[in-house]
């Protein structure tokens, strides 16, 4: 598979939220619980503001995403360090696919024109180390022409 050239890197700082299950008011109708809601539009802006080209074109796309998550408080000194040397994997939850939905989501009309283009994903889920919470995406335009 052969790649073109056009690719786009973004770190986004701060809690990553995973998307929440979706709330129903009174007339039936489903939304965003508030904290999905805020966390996809700060990463929408943040990435609109570093961001100033056009979402990529139709062609498939390749996304690799590390997520960064916190270490709890109440672990020992030891066990941290362990954690943010990645010998102790978070298998807790958030699940990894709720992560990555808020965060496609997010970056629908920004990275990419819908996410149904992404046809290949990479994604990790480690502790945060020094840098703190964040998630780091990497999204590459897949040639339509494969070996």
């Amino acid at each position: 598979m052969q790649m073109t050239n056009q690719s786009i890197s973004f770190t986004y700082f701060g809690k990553v939220v995973p998307q929440g299950r979706p709330r129903f008011n009174k007339n039936g109708f489903a939304y965003d619980p508030v904290n999905s809601r805020n966390f996809k539009s700060s990463v929408k802006y943040q990435a609109m503001a570093e961001y100033k080209g056009k979402p990529l074109s139709e062609n498939p796309l390749k996304v690799e995403l590390v997520i960064y998550r916190k270490v709890q408080q109440s672990e020992s000194k030891k066990r941290t360090e362990l954690k943010q040397m990645n010998c102790i994997l978070p298998t807790k939850k958030p699940d990894t696919d709720n992560y990555y939905k808020s965060i496609s989501d997010a970056l629908t009309g920004v990275f990419w024109q819908d996410d149904n283009q992404i046809t290949d994903i990479a994604i990790k889920k480690r502790f945060a180390d020094s840098k703190g919470e964040r998630f780091e995406i990497y999204v590459t335009e897949i040639d339509k022409e494969r070996d």
